[in-house]
């Protein structure tokens, strides 16, 4: 037999190892969607995942909401090397249908060698996507913009230049690309202000673009709402090194109590306030507007570092930078012209969310202001300098 040199003895060595480890490396997984899955279980469908295995392995997959809490595990059976598939039907641990929202899938695969985890939701996504072509369709009730992406949108609706935050139409929801048609009755949030008849109304947005494992609930999100899962069973997806995840994770303030970007925040005067017969406040001498959280967003924001802003007919007048709740701002009529105004309170919490609220009010005549300008007639609006007001009869 003839020696082999030592050349090809390392060449065989090297040979063998590599096979050795490809047969003891674990399953690999392949094959994915790279697009939005979107399904509605309430027409009875469900939802297939495809994938490939580079050999047999016992796969599960794992569904988790935006919060990154788990809310549903599939699988758990080996399946052959090639293409294959698992069905969800959108539903929870306890057999609840999930509500619609933006979920992720994780795939697990594991074999004799190991587990591999294919997790795209750090690596991929979170990129800003331009909200085109938003419109307000007065006519129809409806604003219109458009996407290019997949995308979690957030749809503001304030005053400019500089004016407030007035109602919040999309708060971080899901939309597939395309285009798009939100309902609005043109109001604020607090109904108080008809902001769409104003010429200085603006649409504020932002949007991110959704990861690859990324599976829309239908109908259509018009709100966040969450699966309920108690926290005895909470399991939190484990964040992968590095990457940006499409949603970044605020425990400390929105996703840990369940709750969306905006906060609900109230403006309200004191009892003993004369009234309109609409029960509007007529004010005649300084009075304290007070703001203040009801419900569990107010042990939240009150554990953060927030401030608060206020605004009369649009027009910044006052911010308190280191705010506390409730608290308060006087306002003095004598500084206004008879008749109504309207004064809007902004909420900013550093680490993210914001809330708005608006209250409409009568200044009574009096001799301080009695030579004010007089009060606009009904039907129409007007901007001078970013101080806005709905005309109005007498």
């Amino acid at each position: 037999m003839t020696p082999t040199c030592p050349a090809m003895r390392v060449a065989i060595a090297v040979s063998l190892l590599l096979l050795v480890a490809a047969s003891t490396d674990a399953a690999q997984i392949s094959g994915m969607s790279t697009g939005l899955l979107s399904f509605n279980p309430g027409r009875g469908e469900s939802l297939a995942i495809q994938f490939r295995l580079s050999s047999m392995a016992v796969v599960r997959i794992e569904i988790y909401d935006t919060r990154d809490i788990l809310v549903k595990s599939l699988g758990g059976e080996s399946l052959p090397a090639g293409p294959n598939k698992i069905e969800w039907d959108g539903r929870d641990h306890e057999g609840r249908p999930v509500p619609p929202h933006l979920y992720r899938y994780v795939i697990v695969a594991t074999d004799d060698a190991g587990s591999v985890r294919h997790d795209s939701s750090d690596s991929t996504g979170g990129n800003a996507v331009e909200v085109l072509d938003v419109s307000w369709e007065s006519d129809r009730q409806e604003v219109q913009y458009r996407l290019n992406r997949p995308s979690l949108v957030y749809l503001g609706v304030g005053l400019s230049p500089n004016g407030p935050l007035l109602h919040t139409l999309l708060d971080w929801l899901p939309r597939d690309a395309g285009a798009h048609a939100e309902g609005w009755d043109g109001f604020d949030i607090s109904k108080a202000v008809p902001v769409g008849e104003f010429p200085a109304l603006e649409f504020r947005t932002m949007a991110k673009q959704l990861s690859r494992n990324s599976i829309l609930v239908l109908p259509q999100p018009s709100r966040v709402e969450f699966a309920d899962v108690g926290d005895a069973d909470r399991k939190i997806r484990p964040l992968k090194q590095g990457g940006s995840s499409v949603m970044p994770r605020r425990r400390s303030m929105i996703h840990e109590v369940g709750q969306q970007w905006s906060v609900p925040i109230q403006l309200s005067v004191p009892p003993d306030v004369d009234r309109t017969e609409e029960g509007l406040p007529v004010l005649s001498a300084r009075t304290p507007i007070r703001v203040d959280i009801h419900g569990s967003m107010r042990d939240v924001v009150i554990n953060q570092r927030f401030e608060v802003g206020f605004y009369i007919d649009g027009k910044y007048v006052f911010e308190n930078e280191v705010a506390f709740l409730p608290t308060s701002w006087i306002l003095d009529p004598n500084r206004l012209s008879p008749g109504r105004h309207y004064v809007t309170s902004n909420l900013w919490v550093y680490q993210g969310g914001t809330g708005t609220a608006s209250l409409e009010f009568v200044v009574a005549r009096t001799d301080s202001n009695a030579t004010s300008s007089p009060s606009p007639k009904r039907g129409h609006a007007r901007a001078d300098g970013g101080h806005l007001k709905r005309e109005r009869n007498p």
